[in-house]
């Protein structure tokens, strides 16, 4: 049986030398595999639009825009790559931008090679990470937000088509991912999670499927 193919990957950051030693990390493992790397956020999207990487590893702070940016676009290409934000920044404000963005993962650079490794194989796989210090972030964030005291009141309000949407995201799936299982477009799966947000008083992507979360535990 051949083995399968390395996540190819496209490392953006723009410390030419955070850039050499995160390439040298991810070297080392044979699972992964450095397709390239970018310094911008222009050169990011040009990079993954030529390379057509699996996953991109995406520093926040970019000389020429936010990564935010950077992510939001990404998920806009024809074929959207897995995107994991990697920085140095735990605020709840910028892990919910980031999320809302559609990022699939938030790791902070403190974490260890072993630990970066194994949550890009996460990702890779599916499935969303975070950090341990940005989950606790976001659940102190969730223990005060509108969503954590009716979790109840979410099911009765949404639809069966939105609590769909909720559950395949809350698994990890993309908004396009999701339209296209669906048969609707990506337009239509963003405004959907907007109307939730607003209907809930939720302040973006993470605490609605926080609170669809907590509202489904028990059933």
């Amino acid at each position: 049986m051949n083995a399968p193919a390395p996540i190819r990957v496209l490392v953006v950051d723009d410390h030419r030398v955070v850039r050499a030693g995160l390439s040298a990390i991810l070297a080392e493992h044979p699972g992964l595999t450095v397709v390239g790397e970018a310094g911008s956020v222009v050169e990011a999207l040009s990079c993954a639009a030529a390379l057509r990487p699996d996953l991109v590893l995406l520093d926040l702070r970019l000389p020429d825009g936010s990564g935010t940016q950077a992510c939001r676009r990404l998920k806009g290409l024809p074929r959207p790559p897995r995107v994991v934000v990697l920085t140095s920044f735990a605020q709840a404000t910028l892990v919910f931008e980031a999320m809302d963005a559609g990022a699939d993962g938030y790791l902070l650079k403190d974490s260890d090679d072993g630990a970066l490794i194994s949550s890009l194989l996460t990702v890779a796989s599916g499935k969303q990470v975070l950090s341990p210090a940005v989950t606790q972030l976001v659940l102190r964030r969730e223990a005060v937000s509108p969503a954590s005291r009716a979790p109840a009141h979410l099911l009765r309000t949404l639809t069966a088509r939105d609590l769909d949407m909720l559950r395949q995201v809350a698994e990890g799936g993309t908004y396009k991912e999701v339209a296209d299982r669906l048969g609707l477009a990506e337009k239509t799966v963003r405004n959907a999670f907007s109307l939730m947000m607003a209907r809930l008083g939720l302040e973006g992507r993470a605490q609605l499927i926080a609170a669809y979360v907590r509202a489904t535990e028990g059933l």
